[in-house]
């Protein structure tokens, strides 16, 4: 898992965070599921306010993904916290399997100004096959193996769980 907070902006013990963790992957498709969550807290009891209907959006690699209004009531004392988002994604990795993803969040706040909590992650590398270094680049190739006299085409299989699937790298 990994967060990022910001502080809003006209009140530094009022916090948004933004949370992304890297959940199951499928090999076949190339994908990976990530789990995001965003929200806003107090940090130390203070004197509060309280506002209904504002904005916060979620920004997934800079393409707008989820967007809502929240309420607060921050004049009880005793840390509030507020759930803005929870849900999970699919996110396509790249050709090589390599894929991270920046979420960039959002929250207007009202009198306590504004908060843009942003996190970047590292996903796993979901194996695409065998790979060969050409000059200092690695890059995805055919496997071959001689039978006999004869070159062919190999394809790889790695036990992933109790099956096997096409892999490699």
């Amino acid at each position: 898992m990994a967060s990022g907070y910001d502080d809003f902006s006209s009140r530094p013990k009022v916090r948004g965070r933004i949370y992304v963790t890297q959940g199951t992957q499928d090999f076949e498709n190339n994908t990976s599921v990530i789990d995001v969550r965003m929200r806003a807290y107090e940090t130390d009891q203070q004197p509060s306010w309280h506002y209904d209907n504002l904005p916060w959006s979620i920004n997934v690699n800079g393409v707008a993904d989820t967007s809502g209004v929240w309420n607060f009531d921050f004049r009880p004392y005793g840390n509030q916290s507020y759930e803005l988002a929870g849900y999970s994604k699919v996110v396509t990795h790249n050709d090589d399997g390599t894929m991270s993803v920046t979420l960039d969040g959002s929250i207007e706040g009202g009198v306590l100004g504004n908060s843009n909590p942003s996190v970047y992650l590292v996903l796993d590398r979901i194996p695409r096959g065998p790979r060969v270094k050409w000059g200092s680049t690695w890059r995805n190739s055919v496997a071959y193996v001689k039978v006999g006299s004869t070159w062919k085409i190999a394809i790889p299989y790695v036990k992933w769980g109790s099956s096997w699937k096409i892999g490699g790298g």
